[in-house]
């Protein structure tokens, strides 16, 4: 991938992270303006760091006891 190309990705996938979290989808879609591989990757993205989010947590509970 391109360092054009990933800059673009990064600054939609900042973009969606900095919306509310109601108007994510319709952030990301305005963003990416019909380029489905820039929404493909950015979409990828955002579920890693929701998985990721979702381990932490329940490793910090788990923790916590």
């Amino acid at each position: 991938m391109g360092k054009l190309r990933w800059e673009r990705i990064k600054a939609v996938f900042e973009a969606v992270l900095a919306a509310p979290e109601e108007k994510r989808e319709a952030v990301l879609d305005r963003e990416c303006a019909g380029d489905g591989d820039v929404r493909r990757e950015v979409a990828s993205l955002l579920i890693a760091r929701t998985r990721s989010s979702v381990r932490t947590a329940g490793a910090a509970r788990a923790v916590a006891g």
